[in-house]
């Protein structure tokens, strides 16, 4: 399965709010090599907010995202997304 990344890692976040949910991501993705996956389940009603503001401006690129009940799942791709990152602090482009 050439050019596919692995089975995603898993990060639970259940029970967990702002701004403990975006801190978490932050410190696992930094954690991976560019290309890995990461699923991220939250039941953080901000996190739907949160979680592709902070993958926006850290050009990871969201492909997946749902809600299931009181739970949101997301799946991550950590390469550069499809736009170009802002170079001015604070410009949400």
């Amino acid at each position: 399965m050439t050019g596919q990344p692995a089975v995603p890692e898993m990060l639970d976040l259940t029970g967990k709010f702002c701004p403990e949910v975006v801190l978490c991501v932050k410190a696992h993705v930094e954690t991976l090599p560019s290309g890995s996956a990461l699923s991220v389940i939250s039941t953080d009603p901000l996190s739907e907010i949160d979680i592709p503001l902070f993958a926006m401006r850290a050009g990871i690129a969201i492909t997946h995202q749902e809600r299931e009940g009181e739970s949101i799942h997301f799946r991550l791709l950590l390469t550069p997304a499809d736009t170009t990152p802002s170079t001015k602090p604070g410009d949400l482009r």
